[in-house]
């Protein structure tokens, strides 16, 4: 059942991800600002629920599972900005 909680914490990151991409992609920058900020917000989001669940033990198995590993993982997609950046260079 574990899998199932990634996954579909997964695919509700990534399809937010996406959304955002898609929203927020309207500077001619050549720096890919949107990355940056869903890689900001994604890491304070996981901060916020790291101390929440330090503090109410119940969200320290299937939510941790469905919110830190495939919610904000898939929104955050760390290989995303690690392609951009690649791409800023060149």
């Amino acid at each position: 059942m574990t899998w199932f909680w990634v996954a579909l914490g997964g695919a509700i990151g990534a399809s937010l991800r996406y959304g955002a991409g898609l929203v927020f992609f309207k500077s001619h920058s050549l720096f890919p600002w949107t990355t940056w900020w869903i890689n900001i917000l994604g890491c304070g989001l996981a901060g916020l629920f790291f101390a929440l669940s330090q503090k109410y033990p119940t969200l320290q198995q299937e939510a941790r599972l469905f919110f830190m590993v495939g919610c904000l993982g898939g929104f955050t997609t760390f290989s995303s900005f690690g392609l951009e950046t690649i791409q800023l260079l060149k």
